[in-house]
């Protein structure tokens, strides 16, 4: 419903990684990038971000085994 745009310029926001963990869900593991065009942050809160994918993409898989 309605409309997002990913700006590319802010942290991951709670319903993309809702949604990100539906897709993983339907669809298995997939290649993912966490990319900013702007307003880079600090490199330990991108490597937070990371982490938080990879450990959304293990809890998400081990629940579909």
């Amino acid at each position: 419903e309605g409309l997002w745009i990913d700006a590319h310029d802010s942290a991951v926001r709670e319903p993309v990684w809702a949604l990100y963990a539906r897709v993983i869900a339907r669809g298995g593991a997939r290649a993912t990038l966490i990319e900013r065009d702007a307003e880079l942050p600090e490199f330990a809160e991108l490597l937070r971000e990371r982490q938080r994918a990879h450990d959304l993409l293990a809890v998400t898989l081990e629940a579909m085994a």
